[in-house]
């Protein structure tokens, strides 16, 4: 059993700057930061559909929601690029590599929703019928009346 000395608070491993934890937290920090920066680069119906994926020294991925958003952002990618390499000093971006990547949604069944039906409406249409004098017509009603009685 490990005494309570040897046991490392995760803030002290987070925190030295040489340990694979602390490099990954750093670049999770760089990546969420840069997709909100980049997201105020971006027109307003971009911003929400577009995520910095990855980034090194060269090279930055964004991922899309839709391959119209892709081109879209294909014809700003200078502009990406140079506000990323003026942000970064460490930062030599030449490319922009942009992937659609359709938004996640969880399926869901989407229930028909029917109109209003009552006897009441029913009864208004027969009236209707009553007052009509062309047949095509008064047996449209009918047959208008009888679904609004028996929806299904």
């Amino acid at each position: 059993m490990r005494s309570h000395r040897s046991t490392k608070r995760l803030n002290e491993i987070i925190n030295k700057e040489n340990t694979l934890l602390a490099k990954l937290w750093h670049k999770a920090d760089v990546l969420k930061q840069l997709d909100t920066e980049i997201s105020f680069l971006l027109p307003s119906a971009m911003a929400s559909r577009a995520k910095v994926a990855n980034i090194s020294r060269s090279e930055v991925v964004i991922h899309i929601t839709s391959a119209a958003l892709l081109t879209r952002l294909r014809l700003q990618q200078r502009q990406v690029i140079q506000k990323i390499n003026q942000m970064y000093s460490w930062a030599r971006i030449e490319k922009v590599t942009i992937k659609v990547r359709p938004a996640k949604h969880s399926p869901v069944k989407a229930e028909i929703e029917h109109p209003h039906r009552s006897e009441r409406i029913a009864k208004e249409i027969d009236l209707a019928v009553e007052q009509c004098s062309d047949q095509k017509l008064k047996d449209s009603l009918t047959k208008l009346a009888y679904h609004m009685r028996h929806p299904n």
